[in-house]
């Protein structure tokens, strides 16, 4: 019987090996020392974060949704599955926001996550352009 099988039989199985997928494909693009705390279904990493704007404004995004800078939701990542939930908190100030993956990117070296300039600003990141943040997958 194969895992997948084997987790459909089980209420609410198919959660917890997409969780499961989500934490490998994290902690196979991040440096595990940054790895903060970890529990059954969630983990919180340190994500260099970057964010991009009007100059994407109406481009088609991985999803094949249309980017909109306004949307505090959108993040782009290189690994994790489309949909994923994450939620940023910015250490320096306390604010936080919950994005979704729905492209990908970044394709700066050093990055791990862009989001859309209404996040950065909602996490007071917009005038620094990039910064550390912590970045908990939640689904």
């Amino acid at each position: 019987m194969s895992l997948g099988t084997e987790a459909r039989q089980h209420k609410g199985g198919s959660i917890v090996v997409f969780a499961a997928m989500a934490m490998l494909i994290v902690l196979n693009t991040v440096d595990r020392s940054q790895i903060q705390n970890t529990e059954a279904t969630t983990v919180t990493v340190k994500m260099v974060t970057s964010w991009y704007g009007k100059e994407l404004q109406g481009s088609r995004m991985a999803n094949g949704k249309i980017f909109r800078a306004e949307d505090p939701t959108i993040a782009a990542h290189k690994g994790l599955p489309l949909g994923t939930e994450i939620i940023l908190t910015n250490p320096e100030n306390g604010r936080h926001c919950k994005v979704k993956t729905q492209d990908r990117g970044p394709f700066v070296a050093g990055r791990d996550l862009d989001i859309s300039e209404a996040a950065a600003e909602t996490l007071g990141m917009k005038d620094c352009g990039v910064k550390t943040l912590l970045a908990k997958i939640v689904k």
